[in-house]
């Protein structure tokens, strides 16, 4: 037989009501030692983010590979603001990165060039080639159209034509000789028949005698082949004078290029620089005539065509001699922090855009786009996680960026564009910059345990805190950010009062007494909330009644669920009694959170029991509308009841428990409590009081454990009572271990102090079952047994006789 516990003393019937001063806790406007924000400075530093911060300035002090930061925590605790305000610190700090820009390769390589200068340089090197471009329009026409160049040419092209002359003269004479002449045509040189010195039509020649005209044929023939031979000399002699036309035109054009590139390149000391100025000056040699206004003049097209139709069709295109300034930091202190809220492919890691041309895509190198991270390069990146992993392919390729420490521009295709008969691959640029992700803790822990790259390329994380410990400091730190706050929204300032009623509503958000929230977005909003109330008022300041008055407004705008759900009851939709007592039956408490409203609700949970084997049915998992905490909660009532009750013998009942008129999902294990109540209320057969409502969950012990929403959850039970009338007996079952996190709502606290509503605080089950029956629940016995009259020992007397008919039905005797 198994060892019995020790007798002890039986402890259900000492609780008592919890004292007011432990359902709220109060701030007082007398110790915070000021009458206003006003006499308050600005805050200056970051109150409750101690591990965050240093996690901060550790990722930014380390210069190596794979230490960028990934900041999680959850939304409205200031993460942007602490990060920006340390990366723009850091920053100023940091050295001014150089300026990028893509130019034209000026060879066979069609990759845009990538230069990289100092700070500043790419509008400079921009502006002078524009200068020089622009000169070079002006000069080299003028140059081509002035006398000394065309008088040059004039002799060249005379000089050749004598040539020519000289090379037909021999075989003209002897044309003559045979009555034929040597004519010059455009596409060669012709013979024609002369009679009395004059060429003969073809019409006339048609009608000549036959003999006459078959002599003159063969003429023709004998002094065709000597014009041939005499011609074969003339593409010769048209080479030497095209050569010398081609040295004309160096030689003026050099006289122009060469002195403007040499004051250029004189004024750029940087080799990279100078070195594509020579390839520039080459290409302006190889390309005179696109300076030219001879074939500016033919057709006008516009600028966005003019490289398609020049590759094709030999149209002037100055474009190529453009400097495409892909980022600059002229005039910037530091380095940059760039902050993106749209990740896109493009956005992140720049683009190249095309336009439309007939009826084809065409780009060049001055349409390439800086993204995010190469205006970002040489500083700090900031991205929402999110918002990045929801972009295709932008995570795939920042990772790769990180990974080789340069950047390259994706394929239009990449990024959901369309495949074009032109496309670029401009050069990559070095990439040295630190990329801060923020995002929240479950992101965060997903995409680490689904992506081993994370931890790879982000050895930092920065964990921010939702709340912080409620010390003197830390009060008068939040009054101060309270001050700072006000000033920076440019709200009214906050008087003494109003701070303390804030900092109560923030004990509240963090959900424990003894600590106080971070989430500077709700504190924000309640301020502006207020300070709209106060105006209303006609007030200069924030004071406690425009908080409370706030607080009242927003609970009403977002109420209509709540009040909805509590109206079905004040009519009798929903049966949920606040009075009166019933066997089996409890009501039980739960949160309902939809977007931002937060309100609770009343349950009611029934227990019936049987013969049986012992199985406790869930109705709600057995229709599928329990989840998998709920069921473990009810799995621990089975243990719970057979640990107590069936050490000795099986127990020979079987139980349903449900959720009375509840036809949604249920998660949590926040009712066992009250179903181990209802179950044991069963079994005794003593009723449960209906004005008590029970929130709690239960180990195998019989121990109440801690439950969240336990504010919302009493504010529920006594809204409703309210609205009936509150009849000085109801009250809330709560754990003793969510005392501290109870900052219930003034008017509760006051009825409370009236003695018109209670809130009581239990340890474990026997607790609960007391307060619920009004009897003691009993304890151990020297003899193992029960207490006589006690709730477990009516359970065990109830057991007993299950047990003795299931044995009569087995025929067991």
């Amino acid at each position: 037989m198994a060892p019995r516990p020790a007798p002890r003393p039986d402890p259900s019937a000492a609780v008592e009501p919890l004292p007011v001063e432990h359902l709220r806790w109060t701030c007082d406007p007398a110790t915070l030692g000021f009458a206003s924000t006003e006499d308050l400075p600005d805050i200056d530093r970051i109150i409750g983010q101690d591990r965050a911060v240093q996690a901060i300035r550790f990722a930014i002090g380390v210069r190596h590979h794979g230490y960028n930061l990934f900041a999680l925590g959850p939304g409205g605790v200031g993460k942007h603001h602490v990060l920006r305000r340390f990366l723009e610190q850091e920053a100023r700090q940091c050295p001014v990165p150089g300026d990028w820009c893509y130019v034209h390769p000026m060879g066979e390589d069609t990759a845009p060039r990538a230069l990289g200068l100092p700070a500043g340089e790419g509008p400079r090197l921009r502006d002078d080639v524009a200068k020089l471009v622009a000169s070079l329009k002006v000069a080299l026409p003028a140059a081509f159209e002035g006398d000394d160049y065309l008088s040059r040419r004039q002799r060249l092209r005379a000089q050749a034509e004598k040539d020519e002359e000289a090379a037909l003269a021999e075989v003209k004479v002897e044309a003559r000789a045979h009555d034929l002449v040597v004519l010059r045509a455009e596409d060669g040189v012709v013979l024609a028949p002369l009679k009395d010195g004059e060429v003969i039509p073809n019409e006339q020649f048609e009608t000549l005698p036959t003999a006459e005209r078959e002599h003159i044929e063969a003429e023709l023939a004998v002094m065709s082949d000597r014009v041939y031979e005499a011609v074969r000399r003339l593409p010769s002699l048209k080479k030497k004078a095209a050569e010398a036309q081609a040295e004309l035109d160096r030689e003026v054009g050099q006289a122009v290029v060469g002195p403007a590139f040499a004051e250029l390149r004189a004024a750029w000391a940087h080799d990279e620089v100078r070195d594509w100025l020579h390839r520039f000056e080459q290409d302006v040699m190889a390309n005179l005539p696109r300076f030219l206004p001879a074939a500016e003049d033919e057709v006008e097209l516009p600028e966005a065509l003019e490289q398609a139709v020049a590759e094709e069709g030999g149209w002037v295109d100055l474009r190529r001699y453009k400097v495409n300034v892909l980022v600059s930091h002229q005039g910037r202190q530091g380095a940059p922090v760039v902050r993106e809220d749209d990740p896109t492919l493009g956005n992140l890691l720049g683009r190249v855009e095309h336009v439309a041309a007939f009826g084809a895509l065409t780009t060049d190198f001055t349409r390439i786009r800086p993204g995010a991270l190469h205006k970002a390069n040489g500083g700090f990146l900031l991205l929402e996680a999110r918002r990045l992993l929801e972009e295709p392919l932008a995570w795939e390729h920042l990772k790769q960026a990180l990974r080789h420490s340069e950047l390259r521009i994706p394929s239009p295709s990449l990024a959901g564009g369309v495949v074009t008969a032109i496309t670029l691959e401009p050069q990559p640029i070095p990439l040295q910059v630190k990329v801060v992700l923020v995002g929240e803790r479950l992101l965060y822990y997903l995409l680490n345990e689904g992506d081993p790259e994370l931890s790879r390329l982000f050895k930092v994380t920065a964990d921010f805190e939702e709340d912080m410990p409620r010390t003197a400091e830390s009060q008068a730190m939040a009054a101060r950010l309270l001050a700072t706050l006000a000033r920076e929204e440019s709200l009214r300032p906050l008087d003494a009062s109003a701070v303390a009623r804030t900092l109560e509503e923030s004990v509240r958000l963090a959900g424990d007494q003894g600590r106080l929230s971070t989430h500077v977005e709700s504190l924000v909003d309640l301020l502006r909330e207020a300070d709209h109330a106060a105006g209303l008022a006609g007030r200069s300041r924030i004071e406690a009644q425009d908080v409370a008055s706030a607080l009242k407004a927003r609970r009403y705008r977002e109420g209509r669920l709540e009040e909805r759900t509590r109206r079905q009851v004040l009519e009798g939709l929903v049966r949920l009694p606040t009075e009166g007592q019933a066997v089996g039956e409890v009501n039980g408490l739960a949160v309902l959170e939809l977007g931002r409203t937060i309100f609770g609700q009343a349950t009611r949970l029934g227990a019936r029991v049987r013969l049986g084997d012992g199985d406790i049915v869930d109705i709600e998992h057995e229709v599928e509308l329990g989840g998998p905490i709920h069921s473990k909660g009810v799995h621990i009532l089975k243990g719970f009841l057979g640990g107590r009750f069936g050490s000795e013998s099986p127990l020979s009942f079987s139980a349903t428990v449900a959720f009375e008129q509840s036809y949604g999902e249920v998660e949590g294990d926040s009712a066992s409590l009250a179903e181990t109540c209802a179950l044991l209320s069963a079994l005794a057969e003593l009723p449960l009081r209906q004005d008590l409502a029970v929130t709690g969950s239960v180990d195998q012990q019989g121990r109440v454990q801690a439950v969240g929403g336990v504010n919302e959850k009493v504010e529920g039970w006594y809204d409703l009572c309210a609205a009936r009338g509150l009849s000085g007996t109801q009250g809330v079952i709560v754990p003793r271990a969510t005392v501290p996190a109870l900052q219930l709502r003034p008017d509760l606290v006051q009825a409370a102090r009236e003695g018109r509503f209670a809130v009581y605080a239990v340890e474990d089950v026997d607790q609960a079952v007391a307060l619920l029956t009004g009897v003691p629940a009993g304890r151990r016995t020297a003899r193992g047994g029960w207490t006589r009259g006690s709730v477990n020992a009516r359970v065990a007397a109830r057991l007993a006789r299950m047990t003795e008919l299931a044995r009569s039905d087995r025929g067991e005797g």
